[in-house]
């Protein structure tokens, strides 16, 4: 668990960097975004944030495509339940794959394109955990 909680946002940073690097026209925008809105004098500042909604979608779309944990930490069944018509008894060890989630093409238009633009103009996702669209 040491590692996972160390290693995850520098790994998540270079990965939304390579997407940014593979597609210019997405650079290119979120590039001009920070300069309108910061500058070149100075950095980003949190009171900044309310004002960058392309940055935001960036990150939401780079955790998409490249979520840091891919299978998430076990949970377990605190009650019996039917899955996909199988019964799921309590106390079984369930693992969330969110990559897969994060690729489905019935959940997902182009799953395997970076497209930041997906997440404007919604509030449907949120960073903070706060709704699970």
């Amino acid at each position: 668990m040491f590692s996972g909680g160390t290693d995850t946002s520098p790994i998540e940073v270079e990965w939304a960097l390579a997407e940014l690097v593979a597609n210019p026209d997405k650079m290119e925008r979120l590039q001009d975004e920070l300069t309108r809105v910061i500058g070149n004098t100075r950095s980003v500042d949190i009171s900044d944030l309310p004002d960058l909604p392309y940055l935001f979608a960036v990150i939401k779309e780079a955790m998409r495509m490249h979520p840091v944990v891919p299978l998430l930490v076990p949970h377990k069944l605190t009650e019996t339940c039917e899955l996909n018509g199988y019964e799921v008894i309590a106390g079984t060890q369930a693992y969330i794959n969110m990559w897969a989630i994060g690729h489905d093409p019935n959940v997902w238009d182009d799953p395997w394109q970076f497209r930041p633009e997906r997440f404007l103009g919604t509030d449907k996702f949120s960073l903070n955990g706060g709704s699970f669209e």
